[in-house]
């Protein structure tokens, strides 16, 4: 799953997107809520063990997400946006030097 998407007061709805069924969910069940609050990449190696997302209706039904990685969009005026990605399986420790997005492609 990979979403490019834009998050108002209410939803978050995707400009573009792969491996979801729906083209917007609300915001108080989207993973990027908490990607653009950061300066950082999000990442959870494990969503069904995270206190955060345990419960989230995306890792207890389908598509039963475990891995997450977001980076916030910024312009200078702000975040607008993230870019994220999701994974049905976990994953392991991420090596020091290896970009965000290049780790979220299948092997």
């Amino acid at each position: 799953m990979s979403v490019v998407s834009f998050i108002d007061g209410h939803r978050q709805w995707y400009k573009a997107y792969r491996g979801l069924g729906a083209c917007e969910v609300p915001r108080k069940e989207s993973f990027c809520q908490y990607t653009i609050e950061g300066v950082d990449p999000l990442i959870i190696r494990d969503a069904s063990e995270h206190p955060k997302f345990m419960g989230h209706p995306a890792v207890v039904g389908a598509p039963y997400v475990r891995f997450y990685a977001g980076l916030p969009l910024r312009t200078g005026e702000g975040t607008m946006s993230a870019r994220c990605a999701g994974l049905t399986r976990c994953r392991g420790r991420l090596r020091r030097r290896t970009s965000i997005f290049s780790v979220i492609s299948p092997p």
